[in-house]
């Protein structure tokens, strides 16, 4: 299930680093730890509604705050509940810039259970063919990105762990460890910060840190939410990547960090809209949108 909404906010991003605010401190009240499941699903898993439209803004910039990518998609997001073994489907359809127009995107995401894994499908304009993404593809890809960021993950698809519970400020904090139980490209855990001001319908994940085999922080994301319709929406993602490259002719340097910061903006959020089941077909693929 996609985490989508309206991102009124400012665009900017602020770079994370070793001095960084630490989320794991101000411990300076102990409440009572509740059971994990309680929090995932008072937290994570909450109203997303039956599906969801609207334009997702994606814009990338590097380090020195440059824009180097800036891509316009018509989101179509529907879930299923497992009915014939799918998750959800997510359909993508770009607007804009004009040389990437109708280039569009579909993911559907299998139930634990049935043992299959994700689809992805890609129709080019240049090649005029749909296409399956190799699994290869699906890790490189930014489609792979944008995914991974707005997509719910299925409760059987990580090992959960309660780490802390501390209490400041009139908020409860729940840090919550997470360890997929299958491979995913470029990290090996997550944290996730779960923040309650009042009773459980008020909580909510507010921060995200990914970590890779060495214990290293690669990605951060920070959400900011909303309601619509007594449905939840995210009202901003902004998320910090970090990668380690080895630097060109000298491997005895220690590698050199490169940062990128994604920005998600969605305008014109619409709610258990109706969106019949045909919309999201390969043949839909071809559609185009402006």
């Amino acid at each position: 299930m996609p985490l989508l909404a309206s991102s009124p906010g400012d665009e900017g991003v602020e770079p994370f680093s070793e001095s960084s605010p630490d989320r794991s401190s101000d411990r300076s009240t102990e409440p009572v730890r509740p059971d994990l499941a309680q929090i995932l699903e008072g937290c994570y898993y909450k109203e997303r509604g039956t599906d969801q439209r609207g334009r997702l803004v994606f814009t990338i910039r590097n380090q020195k705050g440059r824009v180097t990518r800036k891509l316009e998609f018509v989101y179509l997001w529907k879930q299923y509940r497992g009915r014939n073994d799918v998750w959800d489907k997510l359909m993508l359809f770009a607007v804009a810039p004009p040389e990437y127009r109708d280039n569009n995107y579909l993911r559907i995401t299998y139930t634990w259970d049935s043992g299959k894994l994700p689809e992805q499908w890609v129709y080019s304009k240049r090649l005029q063919r749909v296409r399956r993404l190799s699994l290869g593809e699906q890790d490189n890809m930014h489609w792979g990105l944008i995914n991974e960021d707005l997509s719910l993950r299925r409760p059987e698809e990580d090992a959960h762990t309660l780490l802390d519970v501390r209490q400041a400020h009139g908020q409860i904090t729940y840090e919550v460890e997470s360890r997929p139980r299958l491979p995913q490209p470029g990290y090996v855990k997550y944290l996730s910060y779960y923040v309650r001001t009042g009773d459980w319908g008020t909580c909510r994940l507010t921060y995200r840190d990914y970590y890779d085999a060495k214990g290293r922080v690669v990605k951060k994301a920070d959400y900011k939410w909303q309601q619509i319709d007594e449905v939840w929406l995210l009202a901003s993602l902004d998320v910090v990547l970090e990668s380690r490259i080895e630097r060109l002719f000298d491997l005895r340097r220690k590698k050199k960090p490169v940062q990128v910061f994604v920005h998600y903006q969605i305008q014109e959020p619409e709610v258990n809209a109706g969106i019949d089941d045909h919309d999201f077909s390969l043949r839909n693929l071809r559609r185009r949108f402006r």
